[in-house]
């Protein structure tokens, strides 16, 4: 059972994964929404979705490597690409490591089915 208040809504955002914005002041203005009082300090907190990622590991053929990688430079939804060279035994290529957002999962895996031949 979680507690109730701050401290209580700050594990359960935790739980969740959700950021937890705070903001101090003092009791002297009106405030809407949950407040919790202690010593004359009013901390006001509100629960904001963080976007969240994926990473996706795809080994693809070397000769296939900087067409895919031009692609996913261009696509606002990939965070971080890694391209690790020669790295795949089996199969044999380039390891490519890739930090997407949910949201554009699907596209950065299209482009690679797109780039790699019998995808």
């Amino acid at each position: 059972m979680l507690e109730p208040g701050l401290f209580g809504m700050l594990r359960a955002a935790r739980l969740i994964g959700c950021a937890v914005l705070v903001e101090f002041g003092t009791a002297d203005s009106t405030i809407a929404g949950p407040d919790a009082e202690w010593s004359g300090v009013v901390f006001r907190y509100r629960l904001e979705a963080r976007p969240m990622h994926r990473t996706i590991e795809a080994s693809v053929p070397s000769a296939s490597t900087d067409a895919i990688v031009r692609k996913l430079e261009e696509n606002a939804c990939v965070v971080g690409l890694n391209v690790l060279r020669n790295a795949s035994i089996k199969p044999p290529g380039d390891t490519l490591l890739i930090h997407v957002l949910n949201r554009g999962a699907d596209d950065v895996l299209r482009t690679i089915r797109d780039h790699v031949p019998g995808g």
